[in-house]
């Protein structure tokens, strides 16, 4: 890679030749510097002048050096013997995900029962729960469902049913049938979940999911004020009140989660509060991201997310200056954040450097599908009806195409991003509604440059927490981890 000549009075002269270099990247988080092993997602710190001599070579695949330079990328574990290229990498990773793709058999089916709902929910990604398409699922379509998928799933595996609309509870005895029948074929096998609302619920059909241990998920969107503005009931009842009352008689019968979506100006601390006050120990609050409330809820959720990135590093900031201090209540403080606690823990216990890279996207048509009423397969739930991303029918079969694959694979604005194999990537539905009409890749894989931004920041933080000295590692072990399970 160098060589070395001798002049005519004996001295010797380095002559600069063509290396090839791993790919590799840098980035600066909360005042520290890393290097990236891209292809292996291993992460080191370094000191700010590494960081100066490694920033004109970063992103290229070949450089000339001298035979110093030479010594310090190969002292970085940054040379290589083969030459690489955007389209050996390409080619690879396509290779992998779709080998992956193929060895995942899809384990989580949503069933849609009833394409129609009670309730006019202001954000509904679901044209008001029927999809452009109004309709019940009938007791032949969801047999069939279930025979379907005794015939893909493989014998050694368990699988999760969904039985949502709509709302589900509107078509109760589709969703018994499909209870009964599936254990009667598959006993043991199907854990089976229902997705409602609640407010249909009665002491018959309370009875018989109490009976077959049926895990059921509540979307109820907290305070009051949040609740009947977001999600009204169609013949003008209090949604709310409606609610609450189905909570109260299914509390202690039903193992229940609740689930609530909120707009960029809500106060996601007094939705989280109000679902824990209902008694959901397991709870959700997701953001409206959908084009459903026109441009304006798209401009939310974009600001949303920058406010997210924003808020990570303050907090990111808060944790660092907390464990230099020692302080183990202010750590706590952060560890206890019922949104984003769960995550600074896991940074704080989990390597940023990992053999796990995501080489794969969201879990539509790799993990799960979605059935509609008539039996069509979609990539998702948020797909049914979409018609251009139908993957098959239960009576006829199905492909999943290039549903799954990781993103770098068809957003060319990811092919060098440094973080591609740490980002878990987007949702594809969701992809679809925000993408621009210029965007330069399938809708479906598109990614906003917001999300892209807080994934940085993301990666970034779990670098810093992750790389601490082994004193601040053992306090934290010690004094703060072990009293905060």
């Amino acid at each position: 890679m160098t060589e070395n000549k001798a002049r005519a009075d004996g001295t010797l002269s380095i002559e600069k030749k063509t290396i090839y270099l791993q790919e590799f990247a840098i980035f600066q988080s909360l005042g520290r510097a890393f290097l990236m092993h891209v292809q292996s997602h291993r992460i080191q710190p370094i000191s700010q002048e590494e960081y100066a001599f490694l920033s004109p070579l970063a992103g290229q695949w070949q450089a000339e050096v001298g035979v110093g330079e030479c010594e310090r990328l190969l002292a970085l574990g940054l040379l290589s013997l083969v030459a690489l290229s955007d389209a050996k990498v390409l080619a690879k990773d396509t290779r992998l995900s779709r080998a992956l793709i193929e060895a995942t058999p899809i384990t989580n089916f949503v069933l849609h029962v009833a394409q129609c709902c009670n309730m006019a929910c202001t954000y509904c990604y679901a044209h008001g729960g029927d999809f452009h398409n109004p309709g019940m699922m009938t007791v032949e379509t969801a047999r069939a469902c279930i025979d379907f998928m005794m015939a893909y799933v493989p014998a050694d595996k368990r699988l999760v049913v969904s039985l949502m609309g709509g709302e589900p509870l509107m078509n109760f005895p589709v969703v018994r049938e499909c209870i009964r029948y599936g254990e009667e074929k598959w006993p043991g096998r199907i854990v089976f979940r229902v997705v409602t609302n609640l407010t249909l619920l009665d002491e018959e059909m309370l009875a018989f999911l109490e009976a077959h241990h049926v895990e059921v998920t509540v979307s109820m969107d907290g305070p009051p004020e949040y609740q009947r503005r977001n999600r009204p009931l169609r013949n003008g009842g209090d949604s709310y009140a409606a609610v609450v009352d189905k909570i109260a008689m299914a509390r202690g019968r039903l193992k229940m989660s609740g689930s609530a979506t909120q707009y960029a100006g809500d106060d996601r601390g007094a939705v989280d509060r109000e679902l824990e006050a209902l008694g959901f120990s397991t709870r959700a609050v997701r953001i409206v991201r959908n084009s459903s409330h026109g441009r304006q809820g798209l401009d939310d959720f974009a600001q949303r997310l920058i406010e997210d990135a924003a808020w990570i590093d303050r907090q990111g900031r808060t944790i660092l200056s907390a464990i230099a201090r020692r302080d183990a209540a202010a750590v706590r403080e952060v560890l206890d954040d019922p949104f984003h606690g769960q995550w600074f823990r896991f940074c704080l216990t989990t390597p940023a450097s990992t053999d796990r890279k995501h080489i794969t996207f969201c879990a539509a048509a790799r993990e799960e599908v979605g059935i509609s009423t008539d039996g069509d397969i979609y990539p998702c739930a948020q797909f049914n009806e979409m018609k251009d991303y139908r993957l098959g029918s239960v009576y006829t079969g199905f492909s999943r195409g290039d549903f799954g694959l990781h993103g770098a694979i068809h957003n060319p604005k990811c092919h060098r991003c440094y973080a591609r194999y740490a980002c878990e990537g987007f949702c594809m539905n969701q992809a679809v509604s925000l993408a621009p009409p210029d965007c330069d890749c399938p809708p479906a894989f598109y990614i906003p440059p917001e999300h892209c931004a807080l994934q940085k920041v993301r990666l970034g933080i779990h670098a810093c927490l992750a790389s601490l000295d082994g004193d601040a590692a053992q306090w934290l072990r010690e004094d703060v981890l072990t009293n905060n399970e």
